[in-house]
């Protein structure tokens, strides 16, 4: 088992696709030119299109600011008015936000179409601590609010809001302990599919 800890300050800095902003880039799987899986947060201060992702999977939420109207075309729309609540789309569709008010902050997971698959859930505190369990997943717990004190074979450690516990695809049990009773931790786990000849 291997456990990594990604601090706010280390994200990289990446410009958008559409010249439009900067996303503050947490975690990557590169694949040649393009990306296996990708973590990140983005700034959006202005209403507009979103870059197309042709061929992945998006699970986009919003952290901070009044939140947005996604309208997905022929495909529906959706009110992002509250924090902390995930929506899933397809990176094709063609995308555009509407702000509700100033500028805000979203959290976006990536997964290639058919070969990479994330489940999200948003964790909330408990007096007990809040069991962090995989199997055959590459998992993310990242803190949306509070700070947590996470335990598990080695790993001793606090994180803060905007710090992440990445762990490899190893079978692998901790805990996370928050330090206050509004604390919020956003895991994310994503299995990869084998390809043919693996």
């Amino acid at each position: 088992m291997a456990a990594t800890v990604i601090r706010y300050d280390d994200h990289t800095l990446v410009p958008w696709k559409n010249g439009q902003g900067v996303t503050r880039e947490i975690a990557v799987a590169r694949d040649g030119s393009s990306f296996l899986w990708r973590l990140s947060i983005a700034s959006v201060d202005r209403t507009g299109p979103f870059s197309d992702f042709s061929g992945y999977d998006r699970v986009i939420m919003l952290l901070e600011g009044d939140g947005m109207i996604l309208d997905f075309g022929g495909q529906g729309r959706a009110v992002m008015a509250q924090p902390f609540v995930p929506q899933r789309f397809d990176g094709s569709w063609s995308t555009h936000a509407t702000l509700l008010g100033g500028p805000l902050t979203d959290f976006n997971v990536m997964t290639a179409q058919g070969r990479a698959n994330a489940d999200v859930a948003v964790m909330k505190a408990s007096a007990q601590g809040v069991a962090m369990t995989h199997a055959s997943t590459v998992t993310f717990f990242h803190v949306l609010a509070g700070s947590w004190d996470m335990t598990g074979y080695s790993l001793d450690t606090t994180l803060d809001e905007g710090d992440c516990l990445h762990v490899d695809e190893e079978p692998w049990e901790g805990r996370a302990i928050a330090r206050s009773p509004d604390a919020l931790l956003y895991s994310v786990a994503i299995t990869v599919s084998p390809q043919p000849g693996q």
